[in-house]
């Protein structure tokens, strides 16, 4: 994505629209769906592309349609849930496959670890994709 002369950075940007007040929560969360839907990645795919599940996808649905009031609480909170549990699944299975990681304080451990495995499973992640 080619930046327009003169436009700002778009980290200071987003550092201005997280700022209280700044925006609403409505334009917050219309402006995070945008930036999942269109941002660049570098092979040229965006992150909505990355969404391979289809319930990550659906959350991104739902949070447009409650932040134009077209859908409940009930509905934002199901689609969070099941987005963070296909999240959870994926981690599951790439830890269990990498380095057989099989019980969930495994999992809890080689993702908060202070050796830096957390990084490791995102680049193992990342590698294994480029496959």
């Amino acid at each position: 994505m080619k930046k327009l002369p003169g436009a700002p950075d778009k980290s200071w940007m987003m550092w201005v629209a997280a700022k209280p007040g700044v925006f609403g929560d409505k334009e917050l969360r219309l402006l995070a769906c945008t930036i999942v839907r269109t941002t660049p990645t570098a092979d040229g795919q965006t992150v909505w592309d990355l969404l391979t599940d289809e319930r990550s996808r659906a959350a991104i649905d739902v949070a447009e349609r409650y932040a134009n009031s077209e859908a409940t609480d009930e509905e934002l909170s199901a689609a969070w849930a099941d987005a963070r549990a296909a999240a959870w699944g994926i981690i599951a299975t790439r830890c269990s496959r990498i380095w057989g990681i099989h019980s969930t304080a495994d999992y809890a451990s080689c993702l908060i670890s202070p050796q830096g495995e957390a990084i490791e499973v995102w680049n193992d992640i990342q590698l294994e994709g480029a496959e």
